[in-house]
């Protein structure tokens, strides 16, 4: 929105007929580029209206999901029909977020792709400090523009530079959440949320962080050397020159924060 209409992402009853504007127009944009004929999309909108329970946060995520990139996908709709019909009582906000996180994950095309967006959801939900795309990209030694895409109906990623955030704050909370093994979520849910409980997620950072340090600070610094698959265009830093302008925020974020991660963890199996 310009900024200039104000609605209310919590929810309330005001919030119906935005939700309602935003379903229908959305649909309705579409009919035009889609064989719509013997379908009946005025129940499916009801229903997203239903599940939405009042929060726009919820519908225009929802609409993000299922028109991601401005390509509609019915069985993501389907999916989040089913869902909501038997675990409806989970929560809105929070069964849909874990919906989103798991057909992410499960559409990721690699396991090094879908390891690298659970250690994506660690750095923002789990950090110290705010990481640019740039920086989570040096950190992961790859090319993280597949899962921010993948992730865009909860993430905001805007230039190189800039920090990448929730587009809610209460997502970073579900993400960072260990009470999610309280609710009775569907099998695939639940198998998903424990690959994301705090223990495991902070393993994953002080991972990452202690391989960037260890690839970071042993290179020598070698203009005549070329560059390497798969840490091609990766800005690694070297601290040896001794010149602390030239030190990465992604190196000084690892050197900084990977003892903590660590001790994160060992907190969490103590209890």
């Amino acid at each position: 929105l310009d900024g200039a209409y104000c609605i209310d992402l919590e929810g309330d009853e005001d919030a119906a007929q935005d939700i309602h504007f935003l379903f229908t127009g959305t649909f309705e944009k579409i009919k035009h580029e889609r064989d719509w004929e013997g379908r009946s999309e005025d129940g499916e909108i009801d229903r997203l209206e239903e599940y939405a329970n009042g929060s726009f946060l919820w519908a225009s995520s929802c609409n993000a999901l299922l028109f991601h990139g401005g390509d509609y996908n019915r069985s993501r709709l389907a999916d989040i029909l089913q869902l909501f019909r038997d675990y409806y009582d989970v929560g809105p906000i929070r069964v849909l977020c874990i919906h989103i996180l798991n057909h992410a994950h499960s559409h990721l095309e690699t396991d090094d792709e879908r390891e690298n967006m659970l250690l994506v959801l660690a750095f923002l939900t789990l950090q110290e400090a705010s990481l640019s795309r740039k920086e989570l990209g040096e950190l992961l030694m790859c090319d993280i523009s597949p899962i921010l895409d993948s992730l865009s109906p909860i993430l905001i990623s805007c230039a190189p530079e800039e920090p990448v955030k929730f587009t809610h704050s209460c997502y970073r909370s579900i993400t960072s959440s260990i009470n999610l093994f309280a609710y009775q979520l569907p099998d695939s849910l639940q198998t998903f949320v424990k690959k994301i409980n705090i223990s495991n997620q902070s393993l994953r950072l002080a991972h990452a962080c202690l391989r960037f340090m260890k690839r970071s600070l042993a290179e020598q610094p070698d203009g005549h050397r070329e560059p390497t698959a798969p840490h091609h265009g990766v800005n690694t830093s070297h601290a040896e020159n001794g010149d602390l302008a030239n030190v990465s925020n992604a190196l000084k974020y690892a050197c900084s924060y990977w003892v903590d991660h660590m001790s994160d963890v060992g907190d969490i199996l103590d209890k």
